[in-house]
């Protein structure tokens, strides 16, 4: 859907354009003026469109780029639970109180020290 800005922006900026052309044959500088004035207020309006049909378009992406943040973050938990299991075997305990005692070591440097 494109947004309102977009149209209304795009009417007022060729709007600016005929009154312009129209002060520039009659010799009217105030005319002049307010066509360009009329044709700037209206690609800016244009312009405020087009940005906020970019925003809504990323925003609808988002979905989809979290899902497969979540499928590859699942992907990697298996396969390093995986590699992890491997390497381990039989002596999962062993693996878990060395992780344990690794973590004890690092809480003791960064709060055994005050």
């Amino acid at each position: 859907m494109v947004d309102k800005d977009r149209i209304q922006g795009a009417v007022r900026e060729a709007g600016g354009k005929v009154e312009r052309a129209a002060g520039n044959l009659a010799g009217d500088v105030k005319t002049q003026a307010d066509g360009i004035v009329e044709q700037a207020a209206g690609a800016a309006q244009n312009a405020l469109g087009q940005a906020r049909d970019a925003v809504r378009g990323v925003a609808a992406d988002v979905p989809d780029y979290v899902d497969r943040a979540v499928d590859a973050g699942e992907r990697y938990y298996r396969r390093g639970n995986q590699a992890l299991s491997r390497t381990l075997g039989d002596d999962q305990i062993v693996g878990l109180l060395i992780a344990g005692a690794i973590g004890y070591g690092l809480a003791w440097m960064i709060h055994g020290r005050r």
